[in-house]
């Protein structure tokens, strides 16, 4: 979480301080998927924990292929997807500014994965 970077050093300061992740208590954020179900035209639901502030609570993600086909680059398999989910950040015990700021947080992933030689 210290790694964090809006673009804005004050922001950033902030949301590392005790008011919003305080990093130095919980310095992770991680997310382990318990089960991965296909879906229709590419997509997938993926059921897991995410552990955020010293909370751990259930969360879904709902993911698309986006392609799979070798990388230009180095022709290793390349498999890249988008995903997409929501939490309440109360539910984690971060609840500065609520409801000022919004306690609805969406979250977005865009990622790919190349095969190991």
């Amino acid at each position: 979480m210290d790694s964090i970077d809006t673009g804005s050093a004050q922001r950033d300061s902030e949301l590392r301080s005790d008011k919003f992740f305080e990093v130095a208590k919980y310095p992770e954020m991680r997310f382990v998927s318990t089960k991965v179900t296909p879906g229709p035209k590419d997509s997938l639901r993926i059921e897991g924990d995410l552990t955020l502030h010293g909370v751990t609570k259930p969360l879904t993600l709902h993911a698309r292929l986006n392609k799979s086909a070798a990388n230009p680059f180095d022709k290793k398999p390349t498999l890249g997807f988008s995903a997409s989910g929501s939490l309440k950040r109360t539910d984690f015990g971060i609840s500065t500014y609520v409801p000022i700021i919004g306690d609805v947080v969406a979250i977005t992933i865009d990622a790919e994965f190349n095969r190991k030689s």
